[in-house]
């Protein structure tokens, strides 16, 4: 995440490309300016989304944080039961039933953004710069894959392995070269 944000500062921020406006519904509010956040404050605010107050609630405003802390929560204690063999039974089959959706779903997935990416082109009066935008944007998605790959990746390799990534990297070159061209 940290390398998706300081690219979109490097070369994306106040792109024409970018809205940066809240989504309709949102809570989210712009901070004044010039407005700091004490280290303490945020990490009380932090401790305060980890644990949601009313989970129904948690769910239905998307706090993600709150529904993940109390699933997690959730899960460890009903893996402790000696009764609790039917609830985890019940979620795995929720769970396969999830799984199927979301690979059917996938398979509809290109042809979504294909039609989403051409209606704003299409509404575009400027087609030049709209595809300038995309190409710009197309061009920082990849260079941020190239930098978490050969990046973050090698030096996850290398401080767990203590062997050179890049021999590592050259014998998946036949691997790559077939999954990009398919």
């Amino acid at each position: 995440a940290l390398e998706g944000v300081v690219l979109f500062n490097i070369f994306l921020r106040g792109s024409d490309a970018i809205s940066t406006a809240a989504a309709p519904g949102s809570t989210a509010s712009p901070a004044p300016s010039g407005a700091s956040l004490d280290v303490l404050d945020t990490v009380i605010d932090f401790s305060k989304e980890l644990v949601p107050d009313n989970i129904f609630r948690a769910l239905l405003e998307m706090q993600l944080l709150s529904v993940i802390t109390f699933a997690v929560f959730f899960g460890l204690m009903l893996a402790r039961l000696p009764s609790g063999g039917p609830v985890i039974q019940f979620f795995t089959v929720c769970f396969d039933a999830m799984v199927e959706m979301i690979r059917r779903i996938i398979i509809f997935t290109p042809f979504g953004v294909a039609s989403l990416v051409s209606r704003s082109v299409a509404q575009s009066h400027d087609l030049g710069s709209a595809m300038g935008s995309i190409g710009k944007f197309f061009c920082v998605a990849i260079l941020g894959l190239l930098l978490h790959v050969f990046g973050v990746y090698s030096l996850i390799y290398a401080s767990f392995t203590r062997k050179n990534p890049f021999r590592y990297f050259a014998r998946m070159v036949n691997m790559w070269t077939m999954a990009f061209g398919t």
